[in-house]
């Protein structure tokens, strides 16, 4: 087990230790407890353990240092790296990421990029300290649909090659189904569907996955409006009672009010504390026995709509 002053990794979620010893953190270890973690430790783990990719990148870059000083601030600072050395590693996580003339570039500062390439540079900050984790936040929302597809597509070749982990937050059905694996649906900030990419789209669990699927407009949908999922999301600060999503829910009954549903397994109803992709899990009393009238829908899948990654509901 890895260490570092005062964050806790454990091999096991139960094993929680706030006394940390030899200086080295890794994620792959297991579990990293950051809540307790000073800020010595947050600053070993950021970049060179997990990394960041932000949804605005014209924001995220700082307009008054050079493009290239920003990926070399980060190396010199986790690689234990000199300045040429440094500078040569950016130069290369330019190159790597797509820019053309890299080494020209380099001086250069963010106004002078496009936007593209501006998130380009977000990405080549991310990986030039070969963290095990990146968190992409809507990496393309700020792009135009082009551009968009090209940072998927490097995105996708970058996860491959340099062995790294990526978790994407994003709003975009058909870049979960472009880029994942597995997929957390999230409501209210808790967790209510998990499971395979390919599972979740033809075989959903949760009422809110199904609204959200219903949502989704496709090209030849004769439908004259499309489904919404009715009402609007709860005030964080004072959640409903029971499930959070009782509310907006069509299958809503008195037990959803009065019990909130754990994470369970839909074919078992056991309740499930490890993440497992292998494992389809929803937030749902319909699979702990409690409703009387259950849940149905329909899942119809259509050619064209499997092609992109989707079906009706």
């Amino acid at each position: 087990m890895g260490s570092d002053p005062g964050a806790t990794v454990r091999d096991q979620p139960t094993e929680v230790a706030t006394d940390l010893h030899d200086g080295s953190l890794h994620v792959e270890a297991g579990h990293v407890d950051v809540l307790d973690a000073p800020d010595e430790a947050m600053q070993e783990l950021r970049g060179a353990e997990i990394a960041m990719i932000f949804q605005d990148p014209h924001t995220a870059l700082n307009p008054v240092y050079t493009v290239g000083e920003q990926i070399a601030e980060a190396i010199r600072k986790h690689l234990d790296m000199g300045d040429e050395a440094a500078r040569e590693r950016a130069i290369e996580m330019l190159d790597r990421v797509g820019i053309p003339d890299a080494e020209e570039r380099y001086s250069d500062y963010p106004h002078e990029f496009s936007g593209g390439m501006q998130q380009r540079a977000v990405i080549a900050i991310a990986l030039s300290c070969d963290p095990s984790l990146i968190v992409a936040d809507e990496p393309t929302t700020a792009l135009d649909v082009t551009i968009e597809a090209q940072i998927l597509d490097l995105l996708k070749e970058l996860s491959a090659e340099e062995d790294v982990a990526i978790q994407l937050i994003t709003h975009d059905l058909g870049v979960v189904a472009e880029l994942c694996d597995s997929v957390m649906v999230m409501y209210a900030g808790k967790p209510v569907e998990r499971s395979s990419v390919e599972e979740l789209y033809y075989d959903p669990k949760h009422p809110y996955t199904v609204g959200l699927m219903s949502s989704i407009p496709r090209i030849g949908d004769d439908r004259d409006r499309l489904e919404t999922v009715p009402g609007t999301m709860p005030d964080l600060v004072q959640l409903p009672s029971g499930c959070s999503f009782h509310p907006r829910c069509p299958y809503a009954e008195d037990a959803c009010i009065q019990h909130k549903p754990p994470l369970v397994d839909t074919e078992t109803g056991e309740p499930i504390e490890e993440p497992d992709a292998d494992i389809h899990t929803a937030a749902c009393l319909e699979y702990t026995g409690d409703l009387q009238d259950g849940v149905e829908f329909d899942v119809q899948i259509r050619e064209d709509a499997a092609a992109d990654g989707g079906e009706s509901v």
